[in-house]
């Protein structure tokens, strides 16, 4: 199945979306990750198969994944993609600092070394030590940056210019915006609402083949953060939709294994 930007997933990782209830309302898919399977930040060796066998299950379209601790289930998502593409990151980390096991620190590193469908990397919104930080790396010829200095006015036309004409899968982490716009347990970067939801309406000219999105906080602290979240969570849904007449699709029970399964509008 093709992205379809009208097919909302929320993985439940750790209980926080508890409170977004508009977001919930529009998923057309709601699945908890089993216990057995909930490793914060760090997924063992033994039980990545069956992440990527959940994983399998879910159908193709904008992902939620909790907070960036679960950001490694971006390796296992892009797996399910079977051509050459590039992966769009909007984080203010790379994910992509070298170490022996899987992390949500490093799911890029790994993917660039093991999946030879990855291309290329365009890291929008990351420090600005990380060009220096990982130039040595043997991936590092396939890393373009857009790093937070350079979130000015040239952004989009950067944007255009730099963006690889392969599909696309677009990869979030709201750490990449100011700390007014969205609360996540990580330092944030200097991104603006407004600049990503301007850098999404131009990545959707390209051929999208999957999103995700992280960056909440883990367990709602308050409701003023939870509700900071879901107004971003919104406006990114709203950008990768804005060339589609998209009805959502609202789940209403789940089938034997917890899945809400997928209903037509």
């Amino acid at each position: 199945m093709g992205f379809d930007p009208a097919h909302i997933n929320i993985l439940d990782t750790d209980q926080s979306y508890t409170q977004q209830t508009t977001l919930k309302n529009m998923a057309s898919g709601i699945y908890p990750l089993p216990l057995s399977l909930r490793k914060h930040m760090y997924p063992p060796v033994h039980l990545q198969q069956n992440i990527q066998s959940f994983i399998d299950r879910i159908n193709t379209g904008i992902t939620f994944l909790g907070s960036g601790n679960y950001h490694y289930l971006s390796y296992f998502l892009i797996k399910k993609i079977k051509e050459p593409f590039s992966l769009i990151l909007i984080d203010h980390h790379s994910d992509a600092i070298t170490s022996d096991f899987l992390h949500c620190g490093n799911w890029v590193a790994k993917a660039l070394e093991s999946n030879p469908l990855l291309i290329s990397v365009l890291m929008i919104g990351v420090h600005d030590r990380y060009p220096n930080l990982l130039k040595s790396q043997s991936f590092s010829d396939k890393i373009i940056y857009i790093p937070t200095s350079e979130l000015n006015c040239s952004l989009l036309p950067k944007l255009n210019a730099l963006t690889p004409t392969l599909p696309l899968y677009i990869s979030i982490d709201k750490d990449a915006l100011k700390d007014e716009s969205a609360k996540t347990d990580w330092d944030h970067g200097c991104m603006t609402l407004a600049q990503l939801s301007d850098i999404l309406h131009t990545l959707r000219k390209h051929t999208i083949v999957g999103v995700d999105i992280c960056g909440e906080l883990p367990v709602p602290k308050n409701k003023e953060a939870c509700q900071l979240n879901q107004t971003a969570n919104l406006v990114i849904l709203e950008a990768l939709q804005a060339k589609n007449n998209v009805v959502p699709l609202h789940p209403t029970n789940t089938d034997d294994d917890g899945f809400f399964p997928e209903k037509s509008a």
